[in-house]
């Protein structure tokens, strides 16, 4: 179930995600930053187009956590 907070929040969470630097900064793993610059590019391109929030990866609606899975054709973005 989706509160008015959780809603405000997501909205908050998207922006930030598609580039919205006014609402907070950005830090990157020591994973990440082992990957090469257009790696990086490609993976931060990932994290601000991904839209595929459900009830499975975002329980309380507030679009704040993503995680990716390695896949073919993930690698093939990013490699």
């Amino acid at each position: 179930m989706t509160t008015a907070a959780a809603t405000k929040i997501a909205e908050l969470n998207d922006r930030f995600r598609k580039g919205d630097r006014t609402l907070g900064k950005t830090v990157g793993s020591e994973i990440f930053s082992n990957h090469n610059p257009d790696q990086q590019l490609a993976l931060v391109r990932l994290v601000r187009t991904f839209d595929d929030f459900t009830e499975a990866n975002d329980p309380y609606g507030e679009h704040d956590f993503v995680r990716f899975v390695p896949t073919r054709k993930a690698e093939k973005l990013i490699r």
